[in-house]
């Protein structure tokens, strides 16, 4: 939820119980100042009723009119008082409509009566029933009007801050823009885009130096650690190497291969993060993984391995050719370095996946690991554990989405182009 509908909830809750209370108390404001109006016109009459009795002898011949009535209550009565109440038809079944009525104990010549006056309540409703709708419509149109006034000016004020989240939706560090600082009216809004301006601006000069050292180093330490290898390798063909001299010499060349292989790894997961492999065209997957396995057909024929082969004559898919040379290579690498001695190897290709599947030993270890990064759940001690994280960073850039299945002594590897 936005914040400028979060913010505009609360206002339209508390309106409505402003509106809600209001009108209640709208209404019955209203309607008790009018009795209070009637009330006092009642005890006008009265007053004058009861002067007007101080002449009169024989209170009980008179004869009043349909609203007012005197009783006699007689001399032992103890009270005087004024009662004003609202009466109904249903109170009352000689009216049809509602009255005020002003009930009064007064002493005349020493006897209690009781007065009744009634007045109509008729045109008195009427006027609440015309007054109450007018004020609910105004008090509509103000609530309206305060909502959009304030929708107006959220919208205008938070306009300069949509417009640095838009900024931020849009950065991407692999291409080196920056959140760029615009001066603004309101002070939290002109330090959040400075802010901004010289985070970006940090982390872009700090990703700028480490993928050029990684670079640099990847690239610089292949150099000595060729020249390692060639003459680890010729002390070995060496006659005059003694037994315990080559074991040392052996397991040396060993651990500068593996410092080889993490190097290139290294180097090939950091280009691949920084896109450096942006050129793209349509690339012939059974022809790429046909070559792979003419490249392994040695290694395969040495352990005995049986390759069963399912697909078309070409699968096409638009993706950079080295990438997916690396793709198919680690993988297939990965089912025969895995695998055990008269295996099998499948490959099935179709439009839409590659699916490799190779026998071999139960893995050791949490299966959901098996793409993180220098993690080993297999036996073989000369992995260096990026195989399959490479291959997973090879479809996140590609659009690919792969997965693994292991189902005791088969393990599977699919991607989904």
């Amino acid at each position: 939820m936005k914040l400028l509908d979060k913010s505009t909830r609360y206002y339209l809750v508390y309106s409505f119980f402003v509106f809600a209370v209001g009108s209640v108390f709208f209404y019955f404001s209203i309607q008790q100042v009018i009795y209070d109006g009637i009330d006092e016109a009642l005890h006008q009459e009265k007053l004058i009723l009861v002067n007007n009795l101080k002449y009169e002898k024989q209170i009980d011949s008179l004869k009043l009119n349909d609203v007012t009535r005197i009783k006699r209550l007689g001399t032992s009565y103890h009270s005087v008082y004024d009662k004003y109440y609202t009466l109904s038809p249903k109170r009352d079944s000689t009216i049809s409509d509602n009255h005020r009525q002003l009930e009064s104990v007064f002493k005349h010549d020493g006897v209690f009566y009781e007065l009744r006056i009634k007045q109509s309540l008729v045109k008195e409703e009427e006027l609440i029933q015309s007054i109450v709708p007018v004020g609910i419509v105004m008090f509509m149109i103000l609530l309206v009007g305060i909502l959009g006034i304030s929708n107006f000016i959220s919208v205008r004020v938070w306009a300069p801050f949509y417009g640095i989240i838009d900024q931020l939706r849009n950065y991407d560090i692999k291409k080196g823009n920056i959140v760029k600082y615009e001066k603004m009216s309101i002070i939290e809004f002109d330090r959040l885009s400075n802010d901004l301006f010289v985070m970006t601006s940090k982390i872009n000069e700090d990703y700028k130096m480490q993928k050029e050292f990684n670079e640099n180093f990847s690239h610089e330490l292949q150099t000595p650690l060729a020249i390692i290898q060639n003459n680890l390798e010729n002390m070995i063909q060496s006659p005059n190497l003694k037994e315990e001299e080559m074991t040392h010499v052996s397991a040396i060349l060993e651990a500068v291969k593996r410092i080889t292989s993490l190097s290139k790894g290294l180097l090939l997961l950091s280009q691949i993060g920084n896109n450096q492999f942006l050129d793209v065209s349509s690339v012939d997957v059974v022809a790429v993984t046909k070559k792979i396995i003419a490249f392994y057909s040695g290694i395969i024929e040495d352990q005995n391995i049986s390759v069963k082969e399912h697909y078309n004559v070409s699968v096409f898919i638009k993706a950079n050719q080295t990438l997916i040379d690396i793709l198919i290579t680690n993988i297939i690498s990965n089912a025969i370095r895995h695998n055990i001695d008269t295996g099998t190897i499948a490959i099935e290709i179709s439009m839409d996946k590659l699916v490799v599947t190779n026998s071999g030993k139960p893995l050791m270890g949490d299966v959901n690991t098996i793409f993180d990064r220098f993690v080993k759940l297999g036996e073989k001690k000369n992995s260096i554990g990026l195989g399959l994280p490479i291959v997973k960073k090879i479809c996140e850039v590609s659009g690919f989405t792969v997965s693994y299945e292991n189902n005791d002594d088969e393990h599977v590897v699919t991607v989904h182009f």
